[in-house]
């Protein structure tokens, strides 16, 4: 079956991007995938955001609708989101100081 996330990975890898990935789901199936062997799998969605420029919502699943924002922020070097699946607020994220990027929704900028 094909991924969105696997496809994103390989992209970001062949552009020589350093990428933590976490997935509650598809962790067994993702370490299997030759061309994204080079990611790091971590335990969790915090841990893959250790010195992150940026964050992928890729899939949707509601560990990352609750995840605790604020520690999010904390966790990133620049906290940049690329939401692909429209979980957060833009507005709350711009209140957060969140560079938020929602797909599919107008642009609200950091305050």
């Amino acid at each position: 079956r094909s991924s969105v996330a696997i496809d994103l990975i390989a992209d970001m890898l062949r552009e020589g991007a350093h990428v933590s990935a976490y997935d509650p789901k598809g962790m067994e199936k993702a370490r299997e995938v030759k061309e994204i062997a080079d990611a790091s799998f971590v335990n969790s969605p915090l841990e893959a955001l250790d010195g992150a420029e940026a964050l992928i919502v890729a899939t949707e699943w509601p560990e990352f609708a609750n995840v605790d924002l604020a520690a999010v922020k904390e966790k990133m070097t620049t906290p940049i989101v690329f939401d692909g699946r429209n979980l957060f607020d833009p507005e709350t994220m711009a209140t957060l100081g969140f560079h938020y990027h929602s797909i599919g929704r107008r642009r609200i900028r950091a305050s």
